[in-house]
């Protein structure tokens, strides 16, 4: 489902990465996270990590103890590091409407994106001023195109 949302999204093709994300090959920093994009010489700028679980449990954030969202960010943070990526974190539980996920983002990611697009207000949850949450639904109002440029301008890219 998370390849459809990119799909969707950007109009390229996607693909989730053998083995769970687990896959590496030698030294290479191209393949990191769940998804990656299926277009030859594309220079995909996110290292996707996709969740699903029975339940997400926001509480856990609220009262700062050990959480999933956390051990997820943290893979999803050093998988992007790695890869020299923005990290991007989608999770979904039993029964969310169908093709929607949470995404989690850093903060400083997301303020560049409020800066460069000044009409965007995405519905969101801001978590120890590190990270913001939001959905899918909301992260598609803003066109890819200008996501993934800020995603390069970030990384040096291009």
């Amino acid at each position: 489902m998370a390849c459809d949302f990119f799909h969707e999204w950007s109009g390229m093709k996607f693909t989730r990465v053998p083995a769970s994300g687990g896959l590496r090959w030698k030294n290479t920093t191209n393949t990191t996270g769940d998804i990656i994009a299926d277009e030859p010489n594309y220079i995909f700028p996110f290292s996707i990590e996709a969740k699903n679980m029975s339940e997400i449990n926001f509480q856990h954030m609220i009262y700062d103890v050990d959480s999933d969202i956390k051990k997820f960010w943290g893979q999803c943070w050093n998988d992007a590091k790695r890869g020299n990526k923005v990290p991007l974190l989608l999770m979904r539980y039993n029964g969310l409407k169908g093709g929607m996920f949470f995404v989690v983002m850093q903060r400083s990611f997301y303020d560049k994106l409020v800066e460069m697009e000044d009409t965007i207000n995405l519905k969101r949850l801001t978590y120890n001023q590190s990270l913001v949450i939001t959905n899918t639904n909301e992260l598609k109002s803003i066109p890819f195109s200008r996501v993934e440029k800020l995603a390069y301008k970030i990384l040096k890219i291009k």
